[in-house]
């Protein structure tokens, strides 16, 4: 395999000058020519990996907590430890994703803040996608700590689904959507003025381990990836420093070569400078060769209800438990849904992320304290909660899985 890669770099540089490790320029936002015929022989072979995955079923275990460092993290020595459990199945331009906790687990992470207002540490979530539109259904833990409450909602395009899934890899994902290193490399070999080369390193060593290290900057945020060429492309380890002095660590570990397909890390890591936060996935079953049943992408809610159509914001006639976006509904009389609020100013004065955001790949959690507001009808889930109608279930010991 290595002798693979060097032939691969040796063509991609068979007519650029000889390269070591390279400190760019940061007022210089033009690649040269051997940067890009390096960074296109990167992309290439992360691309071709995940091809290799053309559909598949996993099932994880998705642990929350935090630790002092990152071997700890790494070790899974977590305090504060709250365990899940999850899956996802993908296929083209199809997915569906699940992270749920036990209810009691929810309810020893959630405080009532006021009459109206809760916050929790847990992401409880259910969302598919087919491409074109996502369906989304957070869980949180009711007031009196017995019955769930629901933020649902049905959005266009697939960026609700990418920002939710919580995975090594980034499999079943289009590379014009992923947020991971890929799609920072796609965008500057797209000629992106938003995106800096500041160090390319193809002689790199990390752990014993020959890898490529790639540090990329937009404005005051960093971007390092060190990447395994001989195993896939996956980038083992990921460093991502925002304009503030925050940062997200990212390990991927037990890597195997899955028979028949390509590389797959089987823990990843995810540690936080907020407190040393940190996720960890681990896969436990992994099925890529046995074609997924019929109907494997329909999202099935906790209770039926009632949706918004994603363009017109009108609800669908009827309240239903099992939703499949290939065949929705017509949609029915005019019954407005709730309407995202404005945001607030301290929001709108955020600056961008350093590329569209990919959980545990790039930003800090997606939900590091979720506060959930009520009004009217309607909710709006400040955080990265959705907009969609609040509903209490009956009395639960857990939260139902499908």
């Amino acid at each position: 395999m290595r002798s693979r890669i060097i032939v691969v770099l040796c063509v991609a540089l068979a007519h650029a000058q000889p390269i070591l490790a390279v400190e760019k320029d940061s007022t210089s936002q033009s690649l040269s020519g051997n940067d890009r015929a390096i960074l296109g022989a990167i992309m290439g072979i992360a691309v071709e990996n995940d091809a290799k995955f053309p559909h598949g079923l996993c099932r994880f275990r998705h642990q929350d907590g935090y630790t002092a460092t990152l071997d700890d993290a790494r070790a899974g020595r977590l305090d504060r430890l709250a365990e899940g459990t999850g899956s996802y199945l993908f296929e083209g331009n199809h997915g569906k994703y699940e992270r749920v906790f036990p209810f009691n687990v929810l309810v020893a992470n959630t405080t009532w803040v006021d009459a109206n207002h809760l916050s929790s540490r847990l992401a409880c979530c259910r969302v598919a996608t087919n491409g074109k539109a996502t369906i989304e259904e957070n869980i949180s833990a009711g007031r009196d700590g017995k019955t769930p409450v629901y933020g649902r909602g049905i959005y266009a395009g697939r960026n609700s689904f990418d920002s939710s899934l919580v995975f090594p890899i980034m499999l079943g994902c289009p590379v014009e959507s992923r947020g991971d290193f890929i799609g920072g490399i796609r965008m500057m070999l797209a000629g992106s003025t938003q995106l800096k080369l500041v160090r390319l390193d193809p002689n790199a060593v990390r752990e014993g381990r020959s890898l490529v290290q790639v540090i990329i900057a937009r404005d005051k945020n960093l971007w390092e990836d060190w990447i395994d060429l001989e195993r896939g492309g996956i980038a083992v380890y990921h460093k991502s420093t925002n304009y503030s002095g925050s940062w997200t660590e990212v390990f991927q570990d037990d890597i195997r070569l899955v028979p028949g397909h390509g590389w797959l890390p089987y823990t990843h890591t995810s540690r936080f400078s907020d407190q040393g936060r940190t996720w960890r996935t681990i896969v436990e079953q992994a099925e890529f060769d046995k074609p997924l049943p019929p109907g494997a992408f329909k999202l099935t809610l906790s209770e039926p209800d009632f949706l918004p159509d994603p363009i017109t914001g009108v609800a669908y006639p009827k309240p239903q438990k099992v939703w499949d976006l290939d065949n929705l509904p017509s949609v029915g009389p005019s019954r407005p849904m709730a309407t995202p609020r404005p945001k607030s100013k301290a929001e709108a004065g955020r600056p961008a992320a350093i590329l569209p955001p990919m959980l545990g790949e790039l930003t800090a959690p997606r939900y590091p304290m979720t506060t959930i507001f009520l009004v009217g009808a309607g909710v709006v889930a400040f955080g990265g909660a959705i907009v969609g109608r609040m509903r209490r279930g009956g009395d639960r010991g857990s939260v139902p899985s499908r």
